[in-house]
């Protein structure tokens, strides 16, 4: 038998499943940052860059993917040009002072860090009751690992900077320069890394 009280309690944990979905899924789909780096870089000597010839660069190659992507390799040369500009670096076509390459994966992970809430009322003998159980997930879901590796005049690898942002929808064309955009400015913020900033 339903009571009054059973309702309430039944409305009050709905509402607050719905205000923690938001929450959850917002996580997913926040960009995630990291970096690595040459302590004994002169990171300040870098003003003009080119792009890393293709023999030089490791699996999986910029020029891979951008043979199989040239639409999306070229927002991303467009957003890390960009980027880099603001830091005083420049593009040259001689005698450059570092160079700089990227990597992009797009990978499917299983779903483990999201549980899923049910809610269940019933009867046992005389007495009603609920329950509440939570349980992971067994999605998949898509996760996109961009990597900007920057390199000395020597070609020597000084600095690497990685983000990882979850991907729950596809997204119309008109969207993914807006994104791209968005996640090569949050992973070159980190550089130059702290230590060597003036």
């Amino acid at each position: 038998m339903t009571t009054p009280f059973t309702l309430s309690l039944f409305k009050t944990l709905r509402v607050i499943s719905l205000l923690l979905s938001p929450l959850l899924l917002g996580s997913c789909s926040s960009i995630q940052v990291s970096q690595d780096y040459d302590a004994t870089a002169h990171f300040n000597d870098i003003k003009t860059v080119q792009w890393l010839d293709d023999a030089d660069q490791v699996e999986p190659k910029a020029a891979t993917f951008a043979a199989k992507n040239p639409l999306i390799a070229k927002r991303i040369h467009q957003a890390i040009t960009i980027e880099l500009s603001q830091k005083g670096i420049t593009f040259v076509d001689q005698n450059p002072t570092g160079y700089v390459t990227y990597h992009l994966e797009t990978f499917s992970k299983k779903r483990g860090s999201q549980v899923t809430t049910s809610f269940g009322f019933g009867s046992f003998g005389r007495y009603g009751g609920f329950g509440f159980q939570t349980y992971p997930d067994g999605d998949y879901y898509d996760q996109e690992k961009l990597v900007i590796d920057l390199f000395n005049a020597e070609k020597k690898l000084i600095w690497r900077g990685i983000s990882r942002r979850y991907i729950e929808e596809r997204l119309a064309p008109e969207e993914l320069p807006q994104r791209i955009q968005e996640g090569v400015k949050k992973l070159l913020e980190q550089y130059p890394p702290n230590a060597a900033k003036p």
